[in-house]
């Protein structure tokens, strides 16, 4: 979506490199995968004009981002001229024959009319073929849809050197085993194709009743599938990851100022010192400590004040770092996680849900799903349970919190309810307050943005109502 993580790292070419980007975004990689993809990742950040040229040439040979998986599925589809493959040695021998015939009738060493019994058969076998080619021809053009005008793109892949393993092992497999470049068999599949495309010449019928040309054609296309069509799906899936590496290496070059995160094997955990949302220009930079499991911070603030943003940087860089990609931080080190989160929840008339439902079975999801994660888990609420009233929600989040905790599962809590506050006074508890706060200029409230320990001891809803020009008045403000 418009100003996403997606957007932010984004320069895939191809609908393949774009999926492949956007699952390494929506699924968090083990720390060996990690650390594998920042190795190349790190590589490929100084070579902007190979990742550029690999851009400009992949978005002129996949217009309208282009999906390989139609090509893919012919390609790994079953021999489809089998039952007309008597029809192949008929088809050599028969234009050969036909042709001599006429000669020899010309001379005058046989009858004229013996030509006709050649140019009969050939029309029958025309005849007894044209289903099956036709399926065939359909079949092809369906997966084709200019896929063979990949070749300079993986040409220039090949005449790359790498020096990272996986970008080694990435290039190995754009070369057939004991074969020629992944470059050269497209430019062959394209001579080839170019064969069938004389179908659509107006002296295709005459040629073909000759020549037998589409027989000739569409078994050599079917030959050069049974060699290669297996391989073709690793073709595309090592250029789309490479295209997806080239994205995080282009955000590496970008942005100097991110940093490579440190993986580590126990968790769950996350540490960053100077984090900063990674979408923003100048963002204020926090230090955040989630050292190990059920830690929690407790983050409360007057409105404005930051609390959800801080939440916001801290899971789009948790995102970020385990798609392998550098991170908006000084400092970072975490381990695997799946980020939970409950933020944004809205209601539907449509589904009959109200907003406190809504919220209730977001809830329940988390809870789930940190429960299937085994406590490697990095839960975000943002101002739970509001829907409903001060004394149940107090009770309601407070058990929630622990429900989290005790799966083992560490995060963060924004809230305006101060009584929340108290579970960092339990025995054993390993939450944190910690707040946001701001202060009056000229009758303006300003915001540092800056996370400071302990509870916040200010508000400001009534000064937001008052500066609106919403009279508000507060029965507890000392009398004028």
């Amino acid at each position: 979506g418009q100003g996403s993580l997606f957007q932010l790292i984004n320069e895939s070419a191809t609908r393949a490199g774009e999926e492949r980007l956007a699952a390494w975004l929506s699924a968090p990689a083990n720390a060996e995968t990690v650390v594998t993809r920042q190795g190349a990742a790190r590589e490929l950040a100084p070579r902007v004009d190979f990742r550029q040229d690999l851009c400009a040439d992949a978005r002129v040979v996949a217009k309208d981002k282009a999906d390989p998986a139609l090509f893919i599925q012919w390609a790994e589809a079953g021999p489809s001229l089998d039952a007309i493959r008597w029809s192949r040695p008929l088809a050599i021998l028969l234009p050969p024959v036909t042709l001599t015939l006429f000669i020899l009738g010309t001379v005058g060493v046989i009858p004229d009319s013996l030509v006709w019994l050649g140019l009969l058969a050939q029309l029958g076998i025309a005849v007894a073929t044209r289903r099956t080619l036709r399926q065939m021809d359909e079949g092809v053009e369906r997966g084709e849809r200019g896929f063979v005008r990949y070749a300079s793109l993986f040409e220039r892949v090949e005449k790359q050197t790498f020096e990272h393993p996986r970008l080694k092992q990435l290039q190995s497999g754009l070369t057939a085993q004991g074969g020629p470049p992944v470059s050269v068999l497209f430019q062959r599949f394209s001579r080839l194709y170019s064969l069938i495309e004389f179908k659509r010449h107006q002296f295709h019928p005459l040629v073909h009743w000759l020549t037998l040309w589409d027989i000739h054609a569409l078994f050599a296309l079917e030959n050069w599938r049974a060699a290669h069509g297996r391989d073709v799906r690793q073709w595309f899936e090592g250029l789309a990851e490479l295209e997806a590496l080239c994205c995080l290496g282009g955000l590496a070059h970008d942005r100097p100022a991110f940093t490579w995160p440190q993986m580590q094997a126990e968790g769950p955990s996350v540490e960053a010192t100077a984090l900063g949302h990674p979408l923003l220009d100048a963002p204020v930079p926090n230090d955040v400590s989630l050292p190990g499991p059920r830690h929690a911070l407790l983050i409360t603030g007057s409105n404005m004040s930051g609390k959800t943003t801080l939440m916001r940087a801290l899971g789009a860089n948790v995102v970020l770092a385990l798609a392998g990609a550098p991170v908006c931080a000084a400092s970072f080190r975490l381990s695997p996680v799946q980020v939970l989160t409950s933020m944004r929840v809205k209601d539907s008339l449509e589904r009959g849900v109200s907003y406190f439902h809504a919220e209730v079975l977001r809830l329940k999801m988390v809870l789930d799903a940190a429960a299937a994660a085994k406590g490697q888990a990095l839960f975000l609420l943002d101002e739970i349970l509001l829907g409903t009233n001060t004394r149940e929600r107090q009770i309601a989040s407070r058990e929630v919190l622990r429900l989290l905790l005790a799966s083992g599962a560490c995060g963060a809590v924004t809230t305006h309810d101060l009584s929340l506050a108290v579970l960092a006074d339990e025995p054993g508890s390993r939450v944190v307050n910690v707040h946001f706060r701001d202060h009056l200029e000229d009758g303006k409230m300003v915001f540092d943005y800056r996370l400071r320990q302990g509870v916040v001891d200010t508000t400001n809803a009534l000064r937001v109502l008052a500066l609106a020009g919403v009279p508000v008045n507060d029965p507890d403000a000392p009398a004028s």
